[in-house]
């Protein structure tokens, strides 16, 4: 009873997000790269799906603290990604090119 009563929510969370997503992500992406950021976003989930394939292998041969220490390295490594990301996509528009 309690699964089906969130996954409707989960649905309905879905259905609300995706359009607002897609909308902003129009909004901001240049119209002479849309071609690049339509690629690059399709890779985040080939890339996710690959690895959590990986570590599914990964994981039938480490040892559990081994294992908790690679997702630890994965999820620094992804965090300042992104970080360095978002701040160097705000120095870079910062910068007057003229």
């Amino acid at each position: 009873m309690w699964i089906i009563l969130f996954i409707m929510l989960a649905t309905i969370g879905e259905l609300i997000y995706s359009p607002v997503l897609n909308a902003e992500e129009v909004r901001l992406i240049p119209t002479n790269q849309r071609g690049i950021y339509a690629a690059v976003s399709s890779f985040k989930f080939t890339g996710g799906d690959f690895i959590s394939k990986l570590g599914i292998i990964i994981g039938g041969v480490l040892k559990p603290w081994e294992m908790s220490l690679l997702m630890a390295i994965i999820l620094i490594l992804g965090s300042i990604l992104i970080i360095g990301s978002l701040f160097y996509s705000k120095a870079r528009s910062q910068v007057n090119f003229e």
